[in-house]
């Protein structure tokens, strides 16, 4: 797996699957998004994950099949 890319944009962090995981998000003060990918190495079926963080906590994540 690999780190595509981070983002505090909020229309990536709430857009609906396949293009976002539909973070709901009350208070957009300190929330960030990191976005993983899977590569050749990863057993399965490829997929996205989205990990919702507030500052350096992590809050929510969200796996979806494919790329």
């Amino acid at each position: 797996m690999y780190l595509i890319k981070q983002t505090s944009d909020m229309g990536e962090m709430t857009a609906t699957p396949p293009f976002g995981p539909a973070f709901t998000i009350p208070d957009p003060e300190g929330y960030w998004m990191a976005i993983y990918g899977s590569d050749f190495q990863d057993p399965g079926e490829d997929f996205t994950l989205f990990v919702l963080f507030q500052h350096a906590t992590k809050i929510e994540e969200v796996k979806i099949p494919g790329y």
